[in-house]
């Protein structure tokens, strides 16, 4: 299976602890005396615990704190403390689920949504998120019997669908994969992650015009994602449109000017064009921003070549293969400019 760690932290995000809270002012125990305590610090909630010991949600809140500082332990102790105050509230499972799979156990993440799943049996989140589980411990038909389980009762919910794309893609089904990924963007039509799923598993699949449609519609959501507009300005270099290409590149420079990755690719780009001056600048900034990019020192290289300066040309291209020796076209050149100096 590839990729597994990205599907992961993919499939991760998908659930995030604020939206298991909603509850209304009504069902609130806010009190006078927390408000005038310091409610971002777990000192300060330690305090208003003090004087309101049977408020669940001073628990929740210090949890989140926890979970904050990757203090997971803490944070599942304080959510046993709320589940025991407030225990038909089925949001404090769901949250204590997450927090428990986040410190490597979602076994007992599964069992936490089993008894919410008994007094909640029309939340389809629930078996989504069993579903999730069962993904990470690479149970993949299990995970589909849950996903199919929460569509049963919400058939249009775009993030399950997108659960069972994901699940699929690691199954290497990549037929029902992309089914999935657009029935997501169907329901949800600024699914970013969806978009990008389609663009990855249609681009595998030489489906090059149907990639990059899904591509543009991640864009329009996404309008400064520099992973998607990377994505879109590599297949303009790849097709041969470089000037255009240099203009995707350019904006995501402009978005992000540490970004090394797109500084080498506006490299390249004025490269292909001929624009040796520029190409060389964007390649000094591309080392500059991470003094180990291999390619980025052999296409300097390239360019002092092509400038007339081959002994500083033989320098970049020696420093290229310091840092990768395999690097067969740094070691080409420089075994070139040697043979004929």
């Amino acid at each position: 299976m590839k990729n597994l760690s990205l599907s992961v932290f993919v499939i991760l995000l998908l659930f995030s602890s604020c939206q298991f809270f909603s509850k209304s002012k009504d069902e609130s125990k806010e009190t006078a005396k927390e408000e005038t305590i310091d409610s971002a610090t777990v000192g300060g909630i330690t305090k208003a615990i003090a004087l309101d010991s049977l408020n669940s949600d001073l628990y929740v809140k210090r949890a989140t704190i926890y979970e904050a500082n990757e203090d997971y332990g803490n944070a599942i102790k304080d959510m046993h403390r709320a589940m025991m105050l407030d225990s038909n509230y089925v949001p404090y499972y769901k949250y204590a689920a997450e927090l428990i799979t986040k410190s490597g156990d979602p076994l007992r993440a599964i069992a936490f949504l089993e008894r919410a799943a008994k007094m909640d049996t029309a939340d389809a989140d629930i078996y989504a998120m069993m579903g999730k589980y069962r993904f990470i411990m690479r149970e993949y038909d299990r995970a589909q019997l849950l996903y199919a389980k929460a569509l049963s009762i919400d058939k249009y919910n775009p993030k399950v669908h997108f659960l069972r794309g994901i699940t699929y893609k690691e199954m290497e089904d990549t037929a029902k994969a992309i089914s999935a990924f657009q029935t997501a963007v169907e329901q949800d039509p600024n699914y970013y992650d969806a978009y990008i799923q389609l663009n990855l598993l249609l681009t595998s699949k030489k489906n090059n015009a149907l990639a990059q449609k899904y591509l543009d519609n991640a864009i329009k959501v996404k309008p400064k994602s520099e992973e998607a507009l990377y994505s879109k300005g590599y297949s303009l270099l790849e097709n041969k449109q470089y000037a255009e290409a240099q203009q995707i590149f350019r904006q995501i420079v402009d978005i992000n000017h540490q970004n090394d990755e797109a500084v080498y690719a506006l490299g390249v780009a004025y490269l292909m064009q001929d624009s040796i001056v520029e190409a060389d600048k964007m390649f000094s900034l591309a080392i500059q921003l991470n003094p180990t990019y291999a390619e980025a020192q052999y296409k300097k290289g390239v360019c002092r070549e092509a400038l007339g300066k081959k002994s500083e040309a033989k320098m970049h291209y020696s420093n290229a293969l310091n840092l990768k020796p395999t690097y067969k076209p740094a070691k080409d050149a420089l075994d070139r400019l040697n043979k004929n100096s």
